[in-house]
């Protein structure tokens, strides 16, 4: 009896803690992380132009590894035609769309957007 409420236990705790994980976004560090309100901010105000940057060479960073991740399905390079500036564009307009998302899930959005287009 008592191996079958262990196993119980153990089954549900095992259970509980898929449901938790699947709940969680994965890991996420550095800028990714703050809300897209302070990376448009700081993009429209001059003084801050050090801070945008550094958002936005995170962002470079992301695209840059999931286009690595992706190398085994596609060989498309997913931005890879457009200029800095441009991409930086296209990131503060869906940031301004949505300013309280992380910047992790708005770089995310515009990354799929733009493989779809096959940019």
């Amino acid at each position: 009896m008592r191996l079958f409420l262990t196993s119980l236990l153990t089954a549900c705790l095992c259970i509980h803690g898929q449901s938790a994980v699947a709940k969680q976004p994965n890991a996420v560090f550095g800028s990714g992380t703050v809300n897209c309100r302070v990376f448009v901010n700081a993009s429209e105000n001059g003084q801050m132009q050090e801070i945008s940057d550094m958002m936005f060479s995170w962002v470079q960073g992301w695209f840059s590894a999931r286009n690595a991740a992706g190398r085994m399905k596609s060989p498309l390079t997913v931005a890879g035609t457009l200029s800095a500036d441009a991409l930086k564009a296209f990131l503060v307009s869906d940031c301004k769309e949505f300013p309280d998302d992380q910047i992790v899930f708005v770089a995310d959005r515009l990354y799929d957007r733009l493989a779809a287009k096959g940019q």
